[in-house]
């Protein structure tokens, strides 16, 4: 995958990442202080109104990352082709939800995050034939998608793929956000930079 990163959070610190990129960086942010205090402000739902996440997160990017920190992860991402950041709001996470479209009880600390990272590298693109345009999206087992090559699958591995390369204008860079690790902790992400492979493609 290239221009992707992800982003897991402290009760995922066992996620073990095989990658074919070198040496892992992975980057603490402290956020849970910020967002207790934002605590009421973060219960409005996500799915109604996403833009008040991307104002919230505007509102605290500054205090968050220095000038230092922006530039630690953005060379991570233009070296590697991804940067890993650990957060500190595991014991804030949300309920699994069981459907695409379950409204769960905030706060939504995830969302926030998720918005407040992604104002690094620009502003957040919604995908209108995804998850029903959503801004963001919540990725979790679907019992009728266990064994299929999709993300709601639980029951197969999820074979190398490109994200979004059947779009049109695909995003630049793909956040991912960890809520909780798997019960067994021995899931995997799996990376590879396809700018690795161009130089040994034939013209063909």
């Amino acid at each position: 995958m290239i221009g992707c990163f992800k982003m897991v959070s402290k009760a995922s610190l066992r996620l073990r990442i095989r990658t074919l990129l070198g040496n892992l960086l992975m980057i603490n942010v402290d956020l849970s202080e910020q967002f207790i205090a934002l605590e009421r402000a973060a219960s409005e739902s996500p799915i109604d109104n996403p833009l008040h996440y991307v104002r919230l997160a505007a509102n605290l990017f500054y205090e968050t990352f220095t000038p230092a920190k922006i530039v630690q992860i953005v060379g991570a991402l233009e070296r590697d082709g991804y940067v890993v950041i650990l957060t500190d709001l595991r014991n804030y996470a949300a309920p699994t939800p069981t459907t695409l479209t379950e409204k769960y009880p905030g706060p939504y600390f995830g969302e926030l995050a998720i918005a407040l990272i992604g104002k690094i590298f620009g502003n957040l693109q919604s995908l209108p034939h995804q998850h029903n345009g959503r801004l963001f999206h919540d990725v979790m087992p679907i019992k009728v998608f266990q064994k299929k090559q999709t993300s709601g699958s639980s029951g197969v591995l999820l074979e190398m793929h490109t994200e979004l390369s059947f779009v049109d204008v695909p995003p630049e860079y793909l956040l991912l956000l960890c809520v909780r690790e798997d019960l067994a902790q021995k899931a995997e992400t799996h990376l590879f930079d396809s700018r690795k492979a161009i130089g040994k493609l034939d013209q063909d």
